[in-house]
């Protein structure tokens, strides 16, 4: 099915060429010193330097980097993981580093506000994930796939969260040890006194709240908060989700939010069976009598080439679900991280005086669920659950948008049409030409 695209009043110039100079020459070198503002801009004698000539604007990166890569990235491996390393430009298969010396990399920091993760950019000519292939994405940057044709993804590329406070790339981490805060812009908080649960990652919504000590509504001694909502609906700056807060006193570790993934392409961007998951981590349970800790948000998916199809692909920024409290000395249930799929990250289960964690963010509910208060009754000593981590963002920027029946979370396809849980989450840009 063809959509056209009118749902934005924001004008994408996809038709239109836009010219910049190419500053540098590039094979397998790194591109030492791409991240300069100025990279981009025409040299004051244009002959000296050939002209870059694109058919839009790409997003957090220069055209340079679009057009760097001179061979082809393959990516199959169907009896075991290739690890994409953001920090350091490395694609491991099997131990090998199997990156084509015609796939150049470069690390980009993004300015303009302070704890913003760097970029790594991967430039080729194309990228293809086979059947069967998972790949896993790590490190502290975020992922750019810069393709001067198309891409083709029919395995997974993973980029989430870990329970054990460990964000994707280009995520936040979880609160921890002496950080018990989580980290990013929608950080949830640390649940504090004893038995209270930890405040899930915010991220595109709010992240639940941790549970309380005591059964009134605000608890006697209230939980960690929930993270707050950050950013913007193009993903630009490029960054992924917060981490939750850990559980009170000794409690449980929060997850860590979900990565950061970009693909730029100037042909197509094809998911036939493919899997995109950057889901945020669940909470831990507490391994001692406290509270757990909150669940991560989810991270962020940035999908930009003139046609994007998506038939039976999967794109999930799901929240991860937070821990359960603690139960008597002994550990409860640790929340699920970010389902590949519309349904919601299960909090950890209730598991004796250890109280249910929040379920994360999914489908159509963007917002992390609360943590379970603990009774808060005299003699009866029980451990909040942490909160649940929150969606996350998907974005697209095409001219044309092809749908079959690929699950999109949050948000998904119904009844032959897209359907918006809130507009600022997953959005397609109108394009018309423009004449200057």
């Amino acid at each position: 099915m063809l959509i056209p695209v009118v749902r934005d009043v924001s004008v994408c110039l996809f038709g239109s060429a836009i010219l910049l100079a190419c500053t540098a020459s590039f094979g397998d070198s790194d591109m030492s010193g791409m991240n300069s503002p100025d990279a981009g801009s025409p040299p004051p004698d244009s002959n000296q330097s050939p002209v870059i000539d694109l058919p839009f604007v790409p997003s957090n990166i220069l055209a340079e980097h679009v057009v760097a890569g001179q061979a082809r990235l393959d990516l199959s491996n169907p009896d075991g993981v290739i690890e994409i390393d953001t920090d350091t430009g490395a694609i491991l298969s099997n131990g090998s580093d199997v990156r084509p010396q015609g796939v150049a990399f470069v690390k980009v920091a993004q300015t303009g506000k302070a704890g913003l993760p760097d970029l790594g950019v991967f430039s080729a000519t194309d990228l293809v994930i086979t059947s069967g292939t998972r790949v896993h994405v790590r490190g502290a940057a975020g992922l750019v796939l810069a393709l001067s044709g198309s891409a083709s993804i029919e395995g997974v590329l993973f980029a989430g969260g870990g329970f054990d406070n460990a964000p994707g790339p280009g995520g936040f981490r979880g609160g921890t040890g002496d950080d018990v805060d989580g980290a990013g812009p929608g950080g949830g908080k640390y649940g504090g006194l004893n038995d209270t649960g930890g405040g899930g990652g915010g991220h595109a919504a709010v992240g639940g709240n941790g549970g309380s000590r005591g059964n009134a509504p605000d608890g006697v001694d209230p939980g960690g908060p929930g993270g707050a909502v950050y950013g913007g609906p193009e993903l630009v700056p490029l960054m992924g989700g917060s981490g939750g807060g850990r559980g009170g006193n000794t409690g449980g570790a929060g997850g860590g939010g979900g990565g950061a993934i970009q693909i730029t392409a100037l042909g197509s961007i094809q998911i036939a069976a493919g899997i995109i998951d950057v889901g945020g981590g669940g909470g831990r349970t507490s391994n001692d009598d406290d509270g757990g800790g909150g669940g991560g948000a989810g991270g962020a998916i940035l999908l930009e080439a003139p046609t994007v199809q998506l038939a039976a692909g999967v794109l999930v920024a799901n929240g991860g679900g937070g821990g359960s409290g603690g139960n008597d000395r002994q550990p409860g249930n640790s929340g699920e991280a970010g389902r590949a799929d519309i349904t919601a990250a299960a909090g950890g289960a209730r598991a004796g005086e250890g109280a249910a964690g929040g379920n994360g963010g999914a489908g159509e509910n963007l917002a992390g669920r609360p943590g379970q208060n603990s009774a808060g009754q005299e003699n009866v000593d029980e451990n909040a659950g942490g909160g649940g981590g929150a969606c996350g963002r998907i974005y697209f920027r095409a001219d044309v948008l092809q749908l079959a029946s690929p699950v999109l979370s949050p948000g998904e396809v119904k009844n032959g049409g897209l359907q918006y849980p809130d507009d600022s989450v997953i959005r397609i840009l109108e394009s018309r030409s423009r004449q200057e």
